[in-house]
């Protein structure tokens, strides 16, 4: 099944919106029920937020990888290991929060004047396993449809962990 396509007006409304959507559900919580996992098996909402971060450096990248350079290929990058790698899970939520947001106010930034030209620029992604070519809009979109989904289990983790207390 291939994902739903967003228009690009909705895709700037959702980049421009969904870190306060995060920040009113995670701002308010004590850091130790942000980093309770709600199951054993599952991922905390710090450690989900870590994930959404990583994801939006990794693919935020690329995207302004493709603007500024133009690149025929880019590796593509894991968003796990690249929250190990800047110690995101160690990361106060504060801090976290402000860099994340301050990366996406500069990735809206780029976006909001694209022309449609520059939306649909690409590259080939290559990873350990695929090669896909991807626009500018698709990443942006990826994006979108990715945090939309963390948000959900952000708002699930972090009501369950706050009714147990």
């Amino acid at each position: 099944m291939s994902p739903r396509v967003i228009e690009v007006d909705a895709v700037l409304e959702s980049l421009g919106t969904n870190p306060g959507r995060i920040d009113a559900l995670m701002a308010p919580i004590p850091d130790d029920r942000r980093r309770a996992r709600p199951r054993p098996d599952a991922w905390s909402a710090h450690e989900i937020f870590a994930h959404v971060r990583a994801c939006a450096d990794v693919w935020g990248g690329h995207i302004t990888t493709i603007l500024a350079d133009a690149p025929e290929r880019l590796p593509a990058g894991d968003p796990r290991a690249w929250a190990v790698d800047h110690g995101y899970l160690d990361a106060g939520f504060g801090g976290s929060f402000a860099a994340y947001a301050d990366q996406r106010a500069s990735l809206f930034e780029q976006l909001r004047g694209l022309s449609a030209v520059d939306w649909a620029r690409s590259a080939v992604i290559v990873g350990a396993s695929s090669r896909a070519e991807r626009s500018v809009h698709w990443h942006a979109a990826h994006i979108v449809r990715h945090e939309d989904q963390h948000v959900t289990e952000i708002r699930r983790a972090l009501k369950t962990v706050t009714s147990r207390s």
